[in-house]
């Protein structure tokens, strides 16, 4: 049996597999979101990051991905988080968002 919940943005999570979109959930506003990566740590196997509203690089616009990794650290979270979104320019040139975060596979 599978345990499901919808979430107020039309993701739904379940025990086997689970996606949460933080810029889906992040239209509900940043509250939810932070509610939500608590509520259900622990169902969600995939995390999938973007900007907001504009679903480009996850550098700019409303979601505080520094506050959400963070988050997402605190609670446990172990699996992938994919990058969902439309580069801006070229895909080379718009990984670059990413050299602030490296630090972390070197500690």
């Amino acid at each position: 049996m599978c345990r499901k919940a919808r979430a107020s943005s039309g993701v739904i999570t379940s025990l086997s597999m689970a996606r949460m979109s933080c810029a889906a959930l992040a239209t509900s506003g940043a509250l939810v979101l932070t509610h939500l990566i608590r509520d259900f740590a622990g169902v969600y196997g995939h995390v999938q990051i973007a900007s907001m509203p504009d679903r480009h690089e996850p550098d700019h616009g409303e979601i505080d991905y520094r506050w959400i990794f963070r988050l997402l650290e605190e609670v446990g979270y172990q699996g992938y988080i994919g990058c969902e979104y439309n580069p801006r320019g070229r895909t080379a040139s718009g990984l670059a968002w990413f050299k602030v975060y490296e630090y972390a596979q070197h500690s």
